[in-house]
């Protein structure tokens, strides 16, 4: 198993700054992935690990090898594509030992290895059949043998499910978990939908213009986001503009823009003062209904705007003053909320975040 070390890595583009001074190192055997929005530079990235593009400045290590300028076929990364690119006039068993024919294996050694990496994806007896015979899912599979079939150091995915279908995308990232379990290779994957990415990932980056916003795992990035983008990009979150009324080493007290609101010091990503104006990020399971007489704990008055009624869960849009509210009820017990309901809202603290607001955008 190898690591792959980024250090101070930047790319240009002449005028355009594509990747700015990322530093980054991640340990042999994980299932690291770059997530972020289409242009945030994160394919760039990858394809600078893979060596199809060179850093304008840094260096790209695999263990405690600079691999910044040896050329991608020296690097021995097994590569996933969005579109697979298969060989149409090859078959299954062609595609897969491609990798190795530029490599010094014996012809006995390259079936062997085939016939293990079609055992590896669930495709063994597909040998002779052809890319226009196989489904889309097994066409990614084909894919992901071929990058196993070299017994790479690094495995690198771009985006593989991508043309894939809901159900067939849900049966590959069960195949690449298992695969990934199996092996204990180390894999990056780059994507833009955060449930690959949350349901996926030993860790995860969040990059964001080029830069990383945020590296943890995924739970970590979930629960604890650091600003306000990767609370916004990660899950869904109700963003809440709010003012620090006190302070102690253990809570903090909130004047929000839907009602006053407290919550331990620890829930909030940089220290606070009295009268700091901050942004909450809550997350959509962070409320609860309370009964209609309760009189503790504090808690918002709300009208229902919305209610869909999904069996397990009711998702819920609430207006709390001047703010709309997108709530998620887990296992509701009694009837679902009804628009035009006057409801009470409590908050779990443990599902709200205290952050930095968005700078203020200069107007002309």
């Amino acid at each position: 198993m190898t690591g792959v070390t980024l250090r101070s890595v930047c790319k240009s583009f002449g005028p355009v700054h594509v990747i700015n001074d990322i530093s980054l190192d991640i340990a042999a055997g994980e299932l690291f992935f770059l997530l972020g929005p289409s242009g945030c530079g994160k394919t760039t990235l990858l394809r600078m690990i893979a060596g199809f593009s060179l850093p304008t400045s840094g260096s790209i290590l695999f263990g405690n090898k600079d691999m910044s300028r040896v050329p991608p076929e020296r690097r021995n990364t097994g590569m996933v594509f969005q579109n697979y690119a298969l060989w149409p006039h090859m078959s299954v068993a062609e595609n897969v030992m491609f990798g190795l024919d530029v490599r010094n294996v014996t012809r006995d050694e390259k079936k062997r290895r085939v016939a293990r990496a079609l055992e590896l994806v669930h495709l063994p007896g597909y040998e002779n059949r052809y890319p226009h015979q196989l489904s889309g899912g097994q066409q990614q599979r084909v894919a992901l043998a071929r990058a196993l079939v070299i017994e790479p150091d690094v495995v690198l995915l771009d985006e593989p499910l991508s043309n894939l279908d809901a159900g067939l995308r849900i049966e590959m990232r069960k195949e690449i978990h298992r695969i990934h379990q199996e092996l204990g290779l180390t894999m990056i994957y780059v994507t833009h939908d955060q449930k690959e990415a949350l349901s996926l990932a030993t860790r995860l980056a969040v990059m964001h213009h080029g830069k990383l916003a945020q590296v943890a795992a995924p739970e970590h990035v979930y629960q604890h986001p650091d600003s306000l983008f990767v609370a916004k990009f990660i899950g869904e979150t109700n963003v809440l503009s709010a003012r620090v009324t006190h302070v102690t080493s253990v809570d903090l007290s909130l004047d929000t823009d839907a009602g006053p609101l407290h919550c331990p010091a620890a829930r909030a990503a940089m220290p606070c003062a009295p009268g700091q104006a901050v942004a909450l990020s809550i997350r959509p399971e962070g409320f609860a209904f309370a009964p209609s007489d309760a009189s503790s704990p504090p808690a918002w008055h709300a009208t229902v705007i919305e209610s869909t009624y999904l069996g397990e869960i009711v998702q819920v849009v609430c207006r709390v003053r001047e703010q709309t509210l997108r709530i998620t009820s887990l296992n509701p017990a009694g009837p679902p909320p009804r628009p035009g309901e006057q409801r009470r809202l409590i908050i779990n603290p443990a599902h709200v975040r205290i952050l930095p607001p968005e700078p203020a955008t200069e107007t002309l």
